[in-house]
């Protein structure tokens, strides 16, 4: 089953009031006009998704937070379901000219949300596929982006276009290890809006590539719509290689297990990293006297000595914090070979 995921504008009620000679229309005329148009000529969702759908699939209607974008939603679910496939609306907050959070928030909101559907859709089996024909152009644009960090077919036609052009869904390349470095900025700043200054006081010293996943607008910092993809894209990453086992050498237990409750959500934080494979080799180093890895490199105040087994079983040797034990252990050095029994975390 596909989900199309759909962003919605308002070419339907545009071409309903230039059919019909009028200045507004009611949701009646909406729907008598999708009744006597051809799907190419009623809107552009109609002329897109007729040459996309398929029995079985699902389409979901991303539409704006204005009354326009839930009336042109809600007239093209009832053709939708006449077609016998299955559709939902799901409305993006700010998405509105008119809305001064517009770029600050409301496309943002449509990536955020977009990514959040294309991870429901693959936890569910489904293959998600983005037709960014409706809405503002700039719409289009993010839904591009968005399709592109999650290497999703992404559909789109033009009025003067004969035929739907699907463009190229190679993944963008991306190091989640700046993310899961600096998750806690991530959280903090995907929360609402933050001021300017308070980013510069809290964070001062983010590195460029963070820095190119964030937009400024009327004293307020937040993340971009490609920054709002990428966090979504990390989340997902770390939910693909959840059952990736980790064992413990019974150092590493002994450790693990005196370790304050912090502690050990700290830890448990780290192994979640540590299983996808591109974190793990972005942010993993080599150590004098050591024939093993450390994880993580960078702002982690935590760090395991491990290795990866040729049964794909992540096994850690010794786990300490930065500035508690690490030093010793590097002087006496960590060798895979003294390390021969493992349980599971």
């Amino acid at each position: 089953m596909r989900v199309i995921l759909t962003t919605v504008g308002t070419s339907l009620i545009e071409n309903t009031k230039r059919a019909a000679g009028l200045t507004d229309v009611s949701d009646r005329q909406l729907v008598e006009h999708l009744k006597r148009m051809t799907p190419v000529e009623a809107s552009a969702e109609t002329n897109s998704l007729s040459r996309l759908m398929e029995k079985g699939d699902h389409v979901v209607l991303l539409h704006s937070a204005t009354d326009k974008g839930r009336t042109c939603a809600s007239a093209l679910i009832r053709w939708i379901e006449k077609q016998n496939v299955g559709a939902s609306m799901h409305e993006i907050a700010h998405l509105s000219y008119e809305s001064k959070a517009f770029k600050l928030r409301g496309l943002g909101s449509l990536a955020s949300a977009l990514a959040r559907e294309i991870r429901k859709a693959r936890q569910a089996g489904a293959e998600p596929v983005i037709n960014a024909t409706g809405g503002f152009k700039a719409e289009a644009a993010v839904a591009a982006q968005v399709g592109q960090v999650f290497g999703i077919p992404v559909y789109y036609i033009h009025d003067a276009f004969k035929e739907i052009i699907e463009l190229p869904s190679a993944p963008i390349g991306w190091d989640y290890s700046a993310i899961a470095e600096y998750e806690a900025f991530f959280a903090w700043i995907s929360a609402d809006y933050r001021p300017i200054a308070d980013v510069e006081r809290k964070w001062p010293a983010l590195p460029a590539k963070i820095g190119n996943l964030l937009v400024d607008e009327d004293g307020y910092r937040a993340l971009s719509p490609m920054g709002e993809a990428y966090y979504e894209a990390f989340h997902e990453a770390l939910s693909l290689h959840s059952t990736v086992p980790v064992m413990l050498s019974t150092a590493a237990k002994r450790w693990y297990d005196r370790a304050e409750p912090s502690t050990r959500e700290l830890f448990d934080a780290i192994f979640a990293r540590l299983r996808v494979p591109g974190i793990r080799a972005a942010a993993s180093k080599s150590e004098p006297n050591c024939d093993c890895p450390v994880f993580p490199s960078g702002r982690y105040y935590g760090r395991i000595f491990y290795t990866l087994g040729d049964d794909g079983c992540l096994r850690v040797l010794e786990m300490t914090l930065h500035d508690d034990n690490y030093d010793k252990l590097i002087r006496n050095g960590v060798k895979r070979g003294d390390y021969v029994e493992f349980v599971p975390v």
